[in-house]
């Protein structure tokens, strides 16, 4: 067994022996590629020890003798940001964490420029000559109105270029790709032989070279099972690789591991899933529970390779008000809710629905509640000739935006649709939703086109900035806590000049205000929606309705 480097990891090479191989495997931060077939650890004083210690009679290559460590531990130089670009305290703090610890999580709240101060970690790479070649990868919208956009207008020296599918390599510099794109340059395929055995074939050669990755909103690669974790897993972490996320972890805290795994290998949440599941968990017949000191121990490890900054102990925002707008529905709207919640509250009672499955059913109702809903057939069927939430909506934005800017958020495309449709004729309005052009679209908002903005809340979770609006009309409430935490702060920003609003929408004798606590209080929205309906039901007992 031989340990050399070829300068930017360290590569352990061996003929092939299964139990070298296990032996390996328990080796922190190790990973394999595919394409050399060799074992690689990140080119670090720790790794070599920890090799060392794994296999004392192993030869050292003279690349590794004569390679100077002590120069790979970068201590931070005093950064001289851009002209034209003035950094927060939180964001100097930030970028030195970023840099000291090489491999680190940087989990400051949505609104506190985690964009600026990544691309500030790069510009100081590459000037000291750290790293060739740099990874980005983002949600597809923030790519250009995030990245690329505050690249070209505070890092002109630099140049982030987008990644193509017919690409087989990167040439020095910074690229970028959104999340879908994984697969499509870096998958691979498992086949089977004739005799049914599973055979590795590499359908696309990726030469996957970059030594600083960037995962922007990394609770993307929350899930262990989806195939973007897989595919990541075989080519990270690198020696510099960092995982942006506002809202981390936004169900469990079990969703740390597997953005952690991507960023260390495993040094901090350890190498082995399940083996994190029973340390820190209990599993029930759907799924794993986190115990009271899982969470305690999980939280420790990952404060301690992490940073985070709530926007509030970063800058003085202006306040932010909050309104409660309650809508009585005319009684046509209201009979035919009733009908969908007296169905769905008969199958309640008859046990056929639960927390495992109320989704599927609540779906119906969320719907109705705001008048619009699908058939069987996938049509959209409106409730009622004269909606009373459209006609509140337009007086809110009259009463309360007057010609300021304002973004509505509506979740369903037939609610969205109608929207659009009816507030055209009377405000100025671009949309973000459903195939619509989002790009000119946020363009038009931004620059102050138009006045109002549409858009499902998921559109514009991630990375976008609209401190030009006074603020945001909640149409309808969501199901996705995540999102709906993203979506609250496009306005509440760094950069935001003054007095902004929220409005939450609900209407009266509906489930919509209790969604709404849900998600402003963290709780399950299926269990909120089935206490929702049965004290709905057990009230009008009392009132002597049934």
């Amino acid at each position: 067994m031989e340990l050399y480097t070829d300068g930017k990891k360290l590569i352990i090479s061996f003929h092939y022996d299964p139990v070298l191989v296990e032996k390996v495997k328990t080796l922190p931060n190790r990973s394999f590629d595919p394409v050399t077939k060799n074992w690689i650890l990140p080119l670090n004083l720790d790794s070599f020890y920890a090799f060392r210690k794994a296999f004392p009679n192993a030869e050292i290559d003279k690349s590794v003798r004569n390679f100077d460590f002590n120069k790979q531990a970068n201590p931070l130089l005093n950064y001289v940001p851009p002209s034209g670009l003035s950094p927060y305290k939180h964001q100097i703090e930030t970028l030195k964490f970023m840099l000291k610890e090489k491999q680190a999580a940087v989990f400051n709240t949505m609104g506190t420029g985690k964009t600026i101060t990544s691309l500030m970690a790069l510009d100081y790479l590459f000037q000291n000559k750290l790293i060739k070649k740099a990874l980005i990868i983002a949600p597809l919208l923030v790519m250009n109105d995030a990245w690329i956009s505050d690249c070209e207008t505070y890092f002109p020296h630099l140049s982030i270029q987008k990644l193509s599918k017919n690409q087989n390599e990167a040439a020095e510099g910074i690229w970028i790709i959104n999340w879908d794109m994984i697969k499509i340059l870096f998958d691979y395929v498992i086949e089977e032989d004739t005799k049914g055995k599973k055979i590795k074939r590499i359908t696309k050669t990726f030469n996957f070279d970059f030594d600083c990755v960037i995962l922007d909103e990394s609770a993307k690669a929350r899930n262990v099972k989806t195939k973007r974790f897989e595919i990541l897993k075989r080519y990270l972490p690198v020696e510099y690789t960092f995982i942006l996320s506002g809202l981390p972890a936004p169900n469990t805290p079990l969703e740390y591991w597997s953005q952690f795994y991507l960023m260390d290998g495993g040094k901090t949440l350890g190498v082995n899933y399940w083996q994190f599941l029973s340390r820190h968990a209990y599993k029930t017949k759907f799924d794993w529970f986190i115990t009271k000191d899982g969470a305690r121990a999980i939280k420790e490890k990952v404060v301690s390779k992490s940073i985070r900054f709530e926007l509030e102990d970063c800058v003085d925002l202006p306040e932010n008000i909050t309104l409660w707008r309650e809508v009585e529905l005319d009684s046509e709207h209201l009979r035919n809710y009733d009908k969908i919640e007296n169905e769905t509250s008969s199958e309640i009672n008859y046990g056929t629905i639960d927390t495992s499955n109320v989704a599927v059913k609540a779906s119906k109702l969320w719907q109705a509640a705001s008048g619009y809903v699908y058939d069987d057939i996938g049509r959209s069927i409106a409730l009622t000739k004269n909606n009373k939430k459209i006609e509140a909506l337009k007086e809110i934005i009259e009463e309360e935006f007057g010609r300021e800017q304002v973004i509505v958020f509506a979740y369903f495309k037939n609610q969205l649709d109608e929207i659009l449709k009816s507030v055209k004729g009377k405000f100025s309005v671009a949309a973000i939703y459903g195939g619509i052009n989002s790009s000119k679209s946020i363009e038009d908002f931004k620059t102050g086109k138009i006045q109002v903005l549409i858009a499902n809340p998921a559109s514009t979770g991630h990375g976008l900035t609209f401190t030009n609006a006074k603020g945001i009309i909640w149409f309808t409430p969501i199901w996705d806590y995540e999102i709906f935490e993203q979506a609250r702060k496009r306005v509440q920003r760094i950069g935001l000049k003054h007095k902004s609003l929220e409005v939450f929408m609900h209407a009266k004798d509906t489930i919509e205000y209790s969604m709404y606590w849900g998600l402003r209080h963290k709780k399950d929205m299926s269990s909120i929606i089935l206490k929702s309906i049965k004290e709905k039901n057990k009230r009008k007992k009392m009132e002597g309705i049934y």
